[in-house]
């Protein structure tokens, strides 16, 4: 029988996934959002920062960026009615 590690397998994917979820990100990339997150996160909890860890957290953000970029084109015509929209609303509204 394995053992189970409540936080890294529960507690710190599940508020990655209800953001996806709430931002309308499909399901199959949910895994690849929480592995994203993860490397931001560990750069950004970790005071000495070394190099290799900056550079994995940069190409994270770089990922996580793209994909919201491409899906804030793609639904300009299309909406889902979901948080994202609603954020794009907003950013419309103020100018952006």
């Amino acid at each position: 029988m394995g053992t189970v590690d409540l936080i890294k397998d529960f507690a710190y994917p599940l508020p990655v996934r209800v953001i996806c979820e709430l931002l309308g990100v499909p399901a199959e990339l949910h895994d690849r959002c929480v592995v994203l997150s993860n490397d931001i996160a560990v750069w950004m909890g970790d005071f000495r920062r070394p190099p290799e860890s900056a550079r994995v957290a940069q190409r994270a953000v770089l990922e996580l960026e793209s994909y919201f970029v491409g899906t804030v084109r793609e639904r300009r015509g299309a909406r889902n009615d979901d948080l994202l929209d609603v954020l794009m609303d907003a950013a419309e509204a103020a100018g952006d």
